[in-house]
């Protein structure tokens, strides 16, 4: 009885890191951009409602300015040597890089829907612009194809409107997913990798100052 409990456990939990992460976004111009990441029943929407406060005439507080705190990026370069630092970033978009391709490979794009209208000065300018936003999004949209998994596009249009007084504006909605487990695999490979990196730096650096010293002495 307690093998079935056991496996039941462990069937669940692999059941967990199998099931994916969804990301709905929604953007429309100018600058109106909503996402929703979702996890079986837990969701968080960004940007957040934010919910105003009633200002009171009679309770004023004082402006004090504090001193911004020092992030933990900012404490783990300080007082590093620069060229330690040029190589402790250049380690970390390495491994970064690797990190987003792991996931960027398992990325799964559905529901898109892109509706574009290209709008200019006149007519003429009008049919310019359309040319070269319908080069730039094509291009654009099938670099998106190569890196990811693009499935059930509802729609995908980019036309002109030549009316007087128009602007150009555009709607975007896409729905992404991508399992727990890659998510976490990515996440622990990233500072697996840099942490064995960066010891082995440290220590490739410390031995090459010992030999500096060494020889200085023997002089």
């Amino acid at each position: 009885m307690g093998w079935w409990i056991t496996l039941a456990v462990l069937a669940a939990i692999v059941l967990l890191f199998l099931l994916p992460v969804t990301v709905t976004v929604e953007a429309r111009q100018p600058g109106n951009i909503r996402a929703k990441i979702g996890y079986l029943f837990f969701s968080f929407q960004f940007p957040k409602e934010q919910k105003k406060k009633k200002k009171t005439g009679s309770q004023k507080q004082p402006s004090t300015q504090e001193e911004p705190e020092e992030n933990a990026f900012g404490k783990l370069l300080k007082d590093r040597p620069l060229s330690e630092t040029a190589t402790l970033l250049k380690n970390l978009l390495q491994q970064v890089g690797k990190a987003v391709r792991l996931i960027l490979k398992n990325v799964k794009v559905t529901h898109l829907c892109f509706d574009m209208a290209v709008a200019g000065e006149d007519a003429a300018d009008t049919a310019v612009q359309y040319g070269k936003t319908c080069a730039a999004v094509y291009s654009a949209f099938a670099a998106v194809c190569n890196a990811v998994k693009v499935t059930g596009i509802r729609e995908f249009a980019i036309i002109p409107d030549f009316a007087e007084g128009a602007k150009t504006r555009f709607y975007l909605a896409a729905r992404i997913r991508v399992k727990l487990f890659i998510l976490l695999a990515a996440g622990v490979g990233f500072l697996a990798r840099f942490l064995i990196t960066t010891t082995k730096q440290k220590m490739t650096m410390a031995s090459g100052q010992t030999t500096q010293e060494k020889a200085v002495q023997s002089k």
